[in-house]
């Protein structure tokens, strides 16, 4: 049984590599990979690694976000990290 691992990020790298007009051999060659693997990327059997993705979206022009299937957040909806409370330490000079 065929399971597609992540069926966003599969169609969004064959809608990718659609909209540039390249073929899967192409796309192979210039990341030094077979067809059948760009082949198995986009029909979801397996992933990229994260290396790969990063030359893809330099490839094509986009964004790491964009090639897996989503926009960039917007700024300031990333949660953020609480701060802690300040200790003051005693400041011991020449004890």
């Amino acid at each position: 049984m065929n399971t597609n691992t992540n069926p966003k990020l599969s169609e969004a790298l064959y809608q990718a590599r659609k909209r540039s007009g390249m073929t899967q051999d192409e796309l192979a060659e210039a990341l030094g990979v077979t067809h059948q693997s760009v082949s198995k990327w986009e029909n979801g059997e397996c992933c990229p690694d994260a290396q790969k993705l990063i030359a893809i979206a330099g490839i094509y022009g986009i964004s790491l976000d964009r090639l897996c299937g989503g926009d960039p957040p917007e700024p300031g909806t990333y949660p953020t990290a609480k701060k802690r409370p300040s200790r003051k330490l005693p400041l011991l000079c020449g004890i």
